[in-house]
């Protein structure tokens, strides 16, 4: 049985705070009354009413204030009370688990001797077990009164008939727990867990004893008794009150005496009713496992008294006293904050809400380390960061932070490819090289997945030490079999001296590393405004995209292309353009990117290349303009889908168009990666009877091999290399090349980007017959396109 004593003053902080601030509300109150008031001067009857009703108002605001600190403290006092109680149970289970430790080693050691009783000696059993549990000392008290030792000695010491005394104990299992006290060589008391366990041995006709010892003098310096002791007094007593072992503060508060309920009772004010509680408490001890009582001590302090049962030990209990102060310090500042609030209610007469103070802030170990523990890299996790780095933050402000907010770039591949168990240490290596390149006061958590969050002071090491940083998990890579390059897509925020919310400091370092696409040089951003208006704007376009297709706000405009040799039309691209009911227009260069990116670029090239069907055949069916074919564009994203060609081929039978009107234009990295796969949707496009063509040829490290693989109808040259083509002689021989090449192809080729007129000159020296740009017209909606260039018997020429 545990017994935790705890001093405290229930409800009397918190009323001494109360008494002290009601009387100098009430003497300011008095003071200025008489400042502004003489003897010889009356108050008329309304300015008298008006200060009695300010006094009342002002009595019952105080009353009011009373008794809602009086209730708050007795709330805050209870929290306090249960906290401590937490602890005590916390220590009790520490107890109880050594006891029954304890009583599993001795009972193993008295199987080994019962069951090898014929063919071993009983010392070297002993002796064994001594070794193999290297905190218990292993002996047997035979009947004979001979005691036999470990290391061989057997000593007639009459321990057997000590313990013959203690039979009225009720063995659990043959087992029970007592506590020993001895002094050693130099004379010191000692405490000791004695572990005794009946063990009848064939030689002799009733059962001696095996004991175990275990060292008593260190147990209230375990971790778990650092609160309990801080606050106030730890014991183990018997149930007579005799004190075994204790910590340092026994002594400096309840004296030199070695009975803890005689030193209580010294303690005590001496009143009838403390003794009366205390000696209540002593004969309730023996019949109950647990509870708790109060008395008065001599300084007039309430003392708290908690007790629980050891288990196995029946007449062992744990003492824990608490001076009222250990109470009382941790309720004074919710009071205190209570009572600020209700001052400035006095002033401005509102009602307000008491300040709420979290009495809990020591949790308990295991609760932490489940709460705060990552299981994959065996580090701590997002809830440790955010309680941690904000502590750092806060302890030292002049210091300058960085937040860091990073994840490995195709993380995903990486997994696919080398398999989980070798992605798993890639990432236990960027939490365990932190640690080992960053200082104490730098941190690193993983939050899930691949995405990893640090606080890194901001120096001139800064740079270098990323950089190291980065070069050490790419690294620890290789050297786990993963050769595939390891990148760091990284946001960064910096920390400034008003921060306090550190869950605001992630998200700005998150929106700083969303802000990145992967495909930049730097995979680095830090944090700015701009970064915030970006994503607001990303926010906004996401927020419409989808009512933009079910209101019709995606416009399709034309281009023209134009035979540069007949100067006449011979076809056009169609281009989206987002248009909303208010007439205000989002640019592509704002949308397209965006939706590539989240994917509803799919969605809206197959919504566009369904209305340019819709459209071309009401143009069909009204037979009032001359169609040329129109292109459209069609992403990597859409293509991909497996059922690509059924849809299109459904859209076409839908709207029976003719496909003479329409072109299908691929850009030219689509074929990259899983180039077979594009392969074989190209020749289902073609047997379609489209007509395709390679968009932007040229724009990045372009294969000739996709001429020669891939049955394109149309070679779209991208606009940069038309520009480089004209200021540059080598180009310019690439050009002519590539035009001679497609030629002998069979396939077309059209130059996009032309704006001037030097440029139609110089393509047309070098054969090309047919371009698109600015320099014939821009996009143009499609009814005001048709009406321009597709009038019959019209002559369209430029120039």
């Amino acid at each position: 049985m545990v017994i935790l004593t705890c001093i405290g003053s229930r409800g009397k902080g918190g009323k001494r705070l109360f008494d002290t601030c009601f009387c100098v509300i009430i003497f300011h109150v008095c003071t200025k009354r008489g400042d502004k008031m003489s003897p010889n001067k009356k108050f008329n009857p309304v300015t008298a009413k008006i200060l009695t009703t300010g006094l009342f108002i002002l009595i019952g605001c105080l009353l009011a204030c009373a008794i809602h600190m009086v209730s708050l403290g007795k709330i805050y006092e209870q929290k306090a009370e249960d906290e401590l109680l937490g602890h005590m149970q916390v220590a009790v289970e520490v107890i109880n688990h050594d006891v029954d430790a304890q009583m599993v080693a001795t009972q193993a050691c008295a199987d080994a001797i019962f069951f090898h009783e014929d063919d071993t000696k009983l010392s070297t059993i002993l002796k064994e077990y001594t070794d193999e549990y290297d905190e218990y000392e292993f002996y047997y008290a035979a009947p004979d009164g001979m005691t036999y030792y470990a290391n061989g000695t057997a000593v007639e010491d009459g321990a057997f008939e000590q313990l013959s005394e203690i039979h009225g104990y009720e063995f659990q299992n043959d087992f029970i727990c007592i506590t020993q006290e001895g002094n050693n060589v130099k004379g010191e008391k000692e405490s000791y867990w004695i572990g005794i366990c009946r063990l009848q041995l064939k030689e002799y006709d009733e059962p001696g004893f095996l004991m175990s010892r275990r060292d008593n003098n260190d147990l209230f310096k375990d971790e778990c008794f650092d609160y309990l002791c801080e606050l106030g007094i730890c014991s183990l007593v018997d149930k007579k009150g005799t004190v075994i072992t204790t910590d340092s503060n026994y002594v400096k508060e309840l004296g030199l005496g070695d009975n803890f309920y005689e030193a209580l009772k010294e303690y005590s004010n001496g009143s009838n009713h403390s003794e009366s509680q205390i000696n209540q408490m002593r004969s309730e001890i023996p019949s109950q496992q647990e509870g708790n009582m109060e008395f008065v001590s001599s300084a007039g302090r309430n003392v708290f008294v908690a007790y629980e049962e050891i288990n196995g030990t029946r007449d062992r209990y744990l003492m824990v006293v608490f001076h009222e102060d250990a109470v009382y310090e941790m309720v004074q500042p919710v009071l205190f904050r209570s009572f600020l609030l209700w001052t400035i209610i006095l002033i401005i007469m509102l009602v307000t809400i008491g300040f709420v103070w979290n009495s809990g802030r020591v949790a308990r170990r295991t609760v932490e380390r489940l709460a705060f523990e990552d299981s994959v890299t065996g580090g701590k996790n997002l809830n440790f960061f955010r309680k941690k780095a904000a502590e750092i933050i806060n302890q030292n402000r002049e210091t300058p932070f960085l937040i860091y907010r990073f994840d490995i770039l195709n993380f995903r591949y990486i997994n696919e490819a080398y398999g989980h168990d070798k992605a798993d240490l890639i990432l236990k290596a960027c939490v365990q090289e932190f640690m080992r390149i960053y200082s104490k006061n730098e941190l690193c958590v993983r939050i899930n997945s691949d995405h990893f969050l640090a606080l890194i002071i901001n120096n001139t090491d800064t740079k270098q030490n990323y950089q190291s940083y980065m070069k050490a998990i790419g690294e620890a890579a290789r050297t786990n079999g993963v050769r595939y390059p390891i990148r760091l897509r990284t946001g960064v925020y910096q920390v400034r001296k008003d921060d306090y919310n550190i869950d605001i400091m992630i998200d700005h370092a998150n929106a700083a590393r969303k802000s990145l696409s992967g495909t930049e040089k730097v995979q680095e951003a830090m944090y700015s405004e701009k970064i915030v208006s970006n994503m607001k704007k990303v926010d906004a376009i996401e927020s419409q995209m989808q009512p933009a297709i079910v209101n019709d706000e995606f416009k399709i405009f034309l281009q023209p292309k134009w035979d540069i040799v007949n100067d006449r039309l011979v076809g056009a691209e169609a281009l989206v353009r987002w248009i909303k009911d208010d007439g205000s227009m989002i640019y592509p260069s704002d949308f397209i990117p965006l939706f590539e990116t989240n994917g509803f670029i799919e969605k809206l090239d197959f919504h566009m290349l369904e209305k340019l069907c819709k459209r071309i055949r009401e143009i069909e069916l009204e037979d009032k303009y001359v169609l040329v074919p129109i292109s459209v564009n069609q992403s990597r994203i859409l293509i991909n889908n497996p059922d690509y060609v059924k849809n299109v081929e459904k859209v076409i039978s839908r709207f029976n168009i003719d496909v003479e009107h329409l072109q299908i234009e691929i850009t030219e990295t689509v074929f990259f990666d899983e180039k077979n796969k594009m392969i074989e949707v190209v020749n289902q496009l073609k047997k379609l009877g489209l007509s395709l063509a390679m968009d932007d040829f040229g724009s990045g490290y372009s294969s000739l091999n996709i001429l020669r693989d891939i049955p394109f109808d149309v070679l779209k040259i991208d606009r940069e290399f038309v520009s480089e083509s004209v200021a540059s002689k080598s180009s310019i021989v690439i050009m002519q090349k590539i035009i001679e090449m497609a030629k002998g192809l069979n396939i077309k080729v059209i130059c996009e980007g032309v704006e001037t007129k030097e440029q139609i000159i110089t393509l047309r020296e070098l054969g090309c017959t047919m371009v698109q740009g600015y320099y014939y017209d821009k996009p143009i909606p499609m009814d005001e396109f048709l009406d321009k260039y597709c009038r019959p018997k019209t002559n369209i020429s430029k120039r």
